[in-house]
């Protein structure tokens, strides 16, 4: 956003042609065409980010449907980034019984988050 603001010193703008006579762009139209790449950059970003709120938003829904000993397996795991060995201690689980487990409490929120395979496939 700073960058749009600038914009190019009057010396160094000129309409018709680059210093030295060469062709090319003037000064000011090269700035002009740079403040419009940073404003769909801009756009882009504010999109992205929109969509990643969204996401984010819809995974938290979805971890809260879960049941208390799921939350916090899943949120050690997946979330916290903890190991299994740790994940099994923080539970109170083996850590097989977490393994297996934390598979799925992924397919359910895959599910619940995407809905059934065969859905997926229809969508373009």
């Amino acid at each position: 956003m700073q960058e749009l603001n600038l914009s190019p010193a009057p010396g160094a703008v000129r309409y018709d042609r680059l210093p030295g006579g060469g062709q090319g762009d003037s000064m000011e139209e090269k700035h002009l065409e740079r403040q419009q790449e940073l404003r769909e950059m801009i756009e882009d970003l504010k999109s992205r980010s929109r969509m990643a709120r969204n996401s984010t938003t819809l995974i938290e829904l979805a971890i809260s449907s879960l049941s208390p000993a799921d939350k916090d397996l899943i949120t050690y795991r997946a979330m916290d980034g903890m190991t299994w060995t740790a994940t099994a201690i923080r539970c109170g689980y083996s850590e097989s019984y977490c393994r297996r487990r934390c598979k799925i409490i992924t397919k359910e929120l895959a599910f619940i988050l995407f809905g059934t395979m065969d859905e997926q496939k229809e969508k373009p």
